[in-house]
Order: C-alpha cells, then structure tokens, then sequence
C-alpha cells in the first residue's frame, strides 16, 4: 500500500516497496528495498530569482513547477557508463526542492516508472 510522508513544506506519496527516512547530511532520502538508487530531497528558501538555470535544464511541470536533466558518468577505465544522476528544481510554495536520483545505469530503468510516479506527486504540504 503506498505511503504519505510530509516535511515542514512539502508532502509526497511513495509506491509500496519503498521507504523515506530524513537524513540530517542528505536531507530526505527516498529508496526502494532492494532497489539499485536512492532519491534525495533537500529544501531551501533561496529566493528563486537567484536559481541558476543551465542551458542543458528541461522545463518540469508535475504537480509543482521547474526543471530538470540527466547526466550519465562513465566508469573511471572508460569502460562504459556506470552511474545516472536525475536532477529536478522544483518551486513547492516559498521553498525550493532539489531532488537528485543516483543509481547503476545499467540497471535504474527499472526504477524509472515509479521515480518519475514520485516526483509528479510532490505538493506543497498545505494542499
């Protein structure tokens, strides 16, 4: 059965199979049991105006405004690519969320579906 979690600004509902625990260094971390990756969620109250938008950035639109970019790392031997990162700056109210996914790129496809399911669910906690 899905779970609700919520913050101070923001609230989200998780898939069944994954869990959300806070993390005073990594903010709120979001994972599923016996997953290959994790979500990171951290919150701030930047003044969007001073948020660096890169050319590489897409526009987001889910439940919360922003954007978002992957980025794909190579194994240091050059032997192929080994990581993929997601990235997404979303405005949620007067906060900003930063959330990043890290995980094995030969296998967070099968992670994909359901990461996505959880970023389009992000609203402001007073909705």
């Amino acid at each position: 059965m899905p779970k609700d979690y919520e913050t101070e600004f923001w609230r989200v509902r998780i898939p069944d199979g994954w869990s959300a625990r806070e993390d005073t260094k990594a903010g709120f971390v979001i994972k599923k049991s016996g997953g290959v990756g994790a979500l990171f969620v951290l919150t701030d109250n930047d003044d969007p105006s001073h948020w660096v938008v890169d050319d590489l950035d897409e526009r987001f639109h889910g439940q919360l405004y922003g954007t978002t970019r992957e980025v794909m790392l190579e194994n240091f031997d050059g032997s192929g690519i080994d990581v993929l990162y997601r990235f997404w700056t979303l405005q949620c109210g007067n906060v900003r969320l930063s959330v990043f996914y890290a995980g094995k790129f030969s296998a967070c496809e099968v992670e994909r579906a359901e990461v996505d399911e959880i970023i389009l669910g992000f609203l402001p906690k007073s909705l």
